[in-house]
């Protein structure tokens, strides 16, 4: 994995940053996992399952002595925790998140850390509809693509440092930039997000319901498995990325405006639109 990280402090403990935990200290790949928590009980818990050596109070106690620190919160409350952790990170621990977006985080962090060029902004593209401590597994990563964001001001070193702990986790890093990300993540992460909401909420409000919960099996599970996940991370997906996600939305909507003209209209050539979107999933499925 490279040069290793002897104290890796842990800000947030939910499912990502619980199960980063559990990874870290399953796979003795650091020294010391110091955890963090807004909510002391969520610190005491995920402490409780083997997430963390210790869990603190406070952020700069957490991140005394870190050689690196990993952001885990939801993406809003990572404006918060930069400014608390900047006037106590040392000069040369390598700061990296977790977040679902990329570009404000980057922003941030570029602007509030006396050391912007050792943050490497992160984002594994794993997770699970269950959220929270009590959700987290070690394995959670395993196999996963783990974009990497660093911009022009990045160091170098501290890249490459984080790279070699993804590949230690059994993880595959992608480097791309931050607004590449955002933009690469929208259709196929950001926007599903959107739509099973929409779809559940549209299901749950129609006057057949009550026998439509009934009936509903594998394909509406699957098609709507992302609305059980944290809602304020959603949130803040859509705060954090909207221009991309409106502009994704934009075309989602008037493709399901042409779908349903053709639908409306008894049109049978639309079995053509179904073809092509069967192609498009098994080539992707293929590759």
């Amino acid at each position: 994995m490279g040069e290793r990280f002897e104290r890796v402090a842990i800000l947030g403990l939910g499912l990502m940053g619980a199960s980063l935990g559990m990874a870290l200290r399953a796979g003795s790949l650091t020294g010391t996992v110091a955890g963090y928590d807004a909510v002391a009980r969520v610190a005491e818990r995920a402490r409780g399952r083997g997430a963390v050596d210790a869990a603190y109070a406070t952020v700069g106690e957490a991140i005394a002595g870190a050689e690196l620190v990993v952001l885990a919160a939801p993406v809003l409350a990572l404006r918060e925790l930069l400014a608390a952790l900047a006037p106590h990170v040392a000069p040369n621990a390598v700061v990296t998140d977790v977040g679902s977006t990329k570009a404000q985080v980057v922003t941030w962090a570029e602007e509030m850390l006396p050391a912007p060029e050792c943050f490497v902004g992160g984002h594994p593209m794993a997770g699970r509809e269950q959220s929270g401590v009590e959700a987290a597994d070690p394995s959670l990563y395993r196999a996963c693509v783990w974009c990497l964001t660093p911009t022009r001001r990045t160091a170098e070193a501290a890249l490459r440092r984080v790279e070699g702990l993804v590949t230690a986790l059994d993880a595959r890093p992608f480097i791309l930039g931050p607004s590449q990300h955002d933009a690469a993540v929208t259709s196929i992460s950001h926007l599903p997000l959107v739509a099973a909401a929409a779809l559940t909420l549209t299901a749950a409000a129609d006057r057949a319901w009550p026998d439509a919960r009934i009936l509903a099996a594998g394909g509406f599970r699957d098609t709507t498995r992302v609305a059980s996940g944290d809602p304020r991370m959603a949130r803040d997906i859509c705060l954090t990325n909207t221009e991309p996600l409106v502009a994704g939305l934009d075309v989602y909507i008037a493709r399901l405006q042409a779908l349903r003209d053709r639908i409306a209209a008894r049109d049978a050539t639309l079995e053509a639109e179904f073809s092509g979107a069967q192609r498009a999933r098994e080539a992707w499925l293929n590759a």
